[in-house]
């Protein structure tokens, strides 16, 4: 079984050579994106999961509240600009 893991919002290049290449081994493959909740269109609909299926390659979705390199730059900044040192509101998933 090969997973390929995505933390996209849509699909762009990465997503364009990979999910193509990935088609080849179908039976083989899952795709799975961390879907921020954040964003509030991927409530709606993902675009990543439209194209992964066009492909018919399974997919699913996992809902994170962000990304961990974003949230590790919050709270860095949060750190260096607190006066207690490691505290932070950032959370995630």
């Amino acid at each position: 079984m090969i997973v390929q893991l995505f933390n996209s919002s849509s699909v762009s290049g990465p997503e364009r050579l990979v999910i193509p290449a990935l088609a080849k081994f179908k039976d083989q493959v899952m795709i799975i994106n961390m879907r921020e909740e954040r964003i509030e269109r991927l409530r709606e609909s993902d675009p990543l999961e439209e194209y992964a299926r066009s492909f018919n390659l399974a997919y699913r979705a996992v809902n994170v509240r962000s990304r961990w390199d974003r949230c590790r730059d919050s709270r860095a900044a949060t750190t260096s600009s607190s006066s207690t040192p490691g505290s932070s509101s950032c959370t995630f998933c």
